[in-house]
């Protein structure tokens, strides 16, 4: 091989990652306990081309996976890391998993790929290491490292610096731990270009981190790009058919929606036998909604919100004293802007304005009369700015009723949108006095033990009987979190939100019915006798 030959072998080693997979190679351990060389499965091959896109056009890579159980994305991610560490100098990679068995696999994988490695005198691609234990492999020469910790204990990753992670099963990661191991780890991370961050997991219900995070890369609100991975994209996931299937409603839809074939119903059908329904949905999911299940009960059913379909808002908007600015940024999504003649119902569900990490929303939803959810307000800003934000909205949405909760810093938004402002339309509740029978009308409404079950009742009855349209994935997510408590209380599973889900109740205790004339029909009538 002459030596432009070998400069350019050279060179696609060091740039393609499938290449070098191959002709590396890197070796796996199969299920049946073989070792051979990775061949990337569709699956796989999706997450390392978002990851090569990602760097090539962001400069960084950053991706949280949800995923089926077993499809290799944890293999997939430790060769990428492996190949990244071992060809360049100065990185160090770090992985962390939920448990210590998970880090030795997956230590025990990285020793695999390394020792796998063809170390041609024209073309080392093998480096030396200075050491190698049970939890890191040093490359001396590179000054470059793989290490492997186990969430759980406290500053992991503090003091150091890593170029490339691989964050393993973050659902099941200790819960007392899980999102101090996690911030301390994202600053651990190098704001350099060309770094790589890589969150995998399956489900555990909606009151951890990992939903959290899942949540904030689909809302937009994070630099983690999602990535979800169904059951029936591993090839493996199937099953012998030995006569015609009869195929239930379930099945007619995912055949549809997905082009299942027999084999892979099969399979779905002996799981669910297994497992049970829920936990098939959890462990090997169709989509990304139905992987979450409440570890408390819901208080909406999940086949009530399975009803609704989540859409892309059509246009964003910014707010300020004089009016809607488009914004792709703005906190305002709109689905569909006003209708001459239309009525619409706007709430305000105030928060203290603290833009701290985890602190509330102050939220705000607009029905039309048919019970469509046209837009969603959404922000951590100061209540007296609130309300002018809610006159902004309700103003564009012919001057719409507004119905804002008077509970705490409620009390300011009302004050500064009814009494400085001077916007009228606003819900009131007239209150009696029991011994004097005197009557006080009050702005607002007043959210206690006795009428949140009343709002929430309202808008459980709507989903039921499918009297509201609800397009915003925000608002579905809190929904889906919003579960019974051990008290006897309502609210958020964990440390999600439920901001949207007492604003959009708020909007449908004012909302009114569209009022649809009954045509009358001859035969209603009869001749008296």
């Amino acid at each position: 091989m002459n030596e432009a030959a070998l400069k350019a072998l050279r060179k696609r080693f060091y740039t393609d990652f499938k290449f070098y997979a191959e002709k590396a190679p890197l070796k796996i351990k199969t299920k049946k306990g073989e070792t051979t060389t990775l061949t990337l499965k569709p699956a796989q091959l999706r997450l390392i081309d978002l990851i090569e896109e990602l760097l090539r056009t962001k400069g960084r890579a950053s991706v949280i996976i949800l995923k089926a159980r077993q499809q290799g994305m944890s293999t997939a991610t430790g060769g990428y890391l492996y190949y990244k560490v071992s060809q360049n100098k100065s990185k160090k990679a770090i992985v962390v998993t939920h448990k210590s068995e998970a880090s030795t696999n997956l230590f025990d994988m990285t020793k695999r790929f390394h020792d796998g490695i063809n170390n041609h005198p024209m073309m080392p691609l093998k480096p030396s290491t200075s050491h190698r234990n049970g939890r890191q492999l040093a490359f001396d020469k590179l000054d470059s490292g793989y290490a492997v910790a186990t969430a759980g204990g406290d500053g992991i990753g503090r003091g150091d610096t890593f170029f490339y992670a691989h964050l393993s099963e973050l659902a099941f990661w200790p819960a007392a731990t899980a999102e101090d191991n996690f911030n301390g780890l994202m600053q651990a991370i190098s704001p350099a270009d060309g770094t790589v961050r890589i969150i995998e997991s399956t489900a555990n219900g909606v009151g951890n981190i990992f939903y959290r995070e899942w949540q904030k890369a689909v809302n937009g609100e994070s630099d983690f790009v999602a990535l979800f991975i169904p059951w029936f994209e591993e090839a493996e996931y199937r099953e012998p058919v030995t006569a015609k299937l009869t195929y239930t409603d379930d099945e007619k839809k995912l055949k549809r929606l997905n082009k299942l074939d027999d084999e892979q119903l099969m399979f779905r059908r002996m799981k669910i036998a297994e497992i049970g329904p829920d936990a098939f949905k959890q462990e090997y999911p169709s989509t990304a909604e139905e992987a979450f299940l409440t570890s408390g009960t819901p208080v909406f059913p999940p086949s009530h919100l399975e009803q609704q379909t989540a859409k892309e808002a059509k246009a964003t908007y910014s707010i300020d004293s004089t009016g809607l600015h488009e914004n792709s940024r703005g906190a305002l999504a709109v689905w569909q802007e006003p209708k001459p003649g239309e009525t619409y119902y706007v709430s305000g569900d105030v928060a203290s304005g603290s833009t701290a990490k985890g602190k509330d929303w102050s939220v705000s939803h607009v029905l039309d009369s048919d019970g469509n959810l046209v837009a969603r307000y959404r922000a951590q800003i100061q209540p007296d700015v609130f309300a002018h934000h809610l006159e902004k909205i309700a103003l564009h949405y012919n001057e719409a009723k507004v119905i804002v909760e008077n509970n705490n810093h409620g009390g300011t938004v009302l004050n500064e949108l009814y009494k400085h402002i001077g916007y009228k339309n606003v819900f009131t509740e007239v209150v009696v006095n029991k011994i004097t029978e005197e009557q006080t009308v009050k702005l607002g409404f007043n959210t206690n033990k006795k009428t949140k079950p009343q709002l929430i009742d309202r808008l459980k009855k709507a989903l039921r009987e499918r009297e509201i349209n609800i397009p915003d994935k925000i608002t579905l997510a809190e929904l889906k979190s919003f579960v019974e408590k051990p008290d006897g209380g309502m609210g958020a599973e964990g440390r999600n939100h439920d901001d949207c889900v007492m604003s959009l109740a708020l909007a449908l205790w004012i909302h009114e019915r569209r009022w649809e004339p009954i045509t009358n029909q001859e035969d209603w009538y009869v001749e008296g006798l």
